[in-house]
């Protein structure tokens, strides 16, 4: 498939207290808005080195910023259905050609909605999953350990809607952060 939008992210992020991991939006306080432009990648499923959640429809990837780069902006993002993902679209590292299949799809040909739901077992095992909550110099990576996220096509699938909720942990700091937001975008 190999298609490529250029999408407009707006949302927030929000914690929770250190040590609670907790997974209701509703116990969560906000921390930052963001409104960040980046790109949703739509790849041809890729296949998969773990075949125990099933095949995915397609791949994709939604990028925002660089959240590793220590220019820390909230709102940063990178995640990939399927590791490989990584590797074709920002390079990562030989690690991520494992192709490591971390979510449940479905998709509604009459309304080309997609439903991506992550697999909690393997999520948190793709590294670069993974999102800013904060723009301090001190804010790091959360590893992205569970979430949903809804893609909606247009008929002629050159625009797409969406929207994301994706938990958090942090690799060093405890508790649960939340990433939630909504996207558009059109065609590269």
């Amino acid at each position: 498939m190999g298609l490529t939008y250029n999408i407009e992210v707006a949302g927030a992020t929000y914690d929770t207290d250190a040590g609670a991991p907790q997974f209701t939006p509703t116990q969560f306080f906000p921390i930052t808005n963001f409104d960040l432009f980046g790109a949703l990648t739509v790849e041809t499923s890729i296949p998969a080195s773990n075949a125990d959640n099933g095949a995915n429809v397609v791949d994709v990837g939604l990028y925002t910023g660089t959240p590793f780069d220590g220019n820390n902006q909230a709102g940063e993002m990178w995640f990939a259905s399927n590791s490989a993902v990584h590797q074709e679209f920002v390079g990562g590292n030989s690690s991520q050609a494992a192709g490591l299949d971390v979510t449940y799809q479905t998709f509604d040909p009459n309304t080309n909605t997609l439903r991506i739901v992550l697999d909690d077992r393997l999520a948190p095992t793709v590294q670069l999953n993974s999102f800013l909550k904060g723009s301090s110099i001190a804010t790091t990576p959360q590893a992205i350990i569970r979430g949903e996220m809804i893609v909606q096509f247009s008929s002629d699938w050159n625009q797409v809607t969406g929207s994301v909720a994706l938990y958090g942990n942090g690799y060093i700091s405890p508790g649960v952060s939340l990433y939630q937001a909504n996207f558009a975008g059109t065609l590269a």
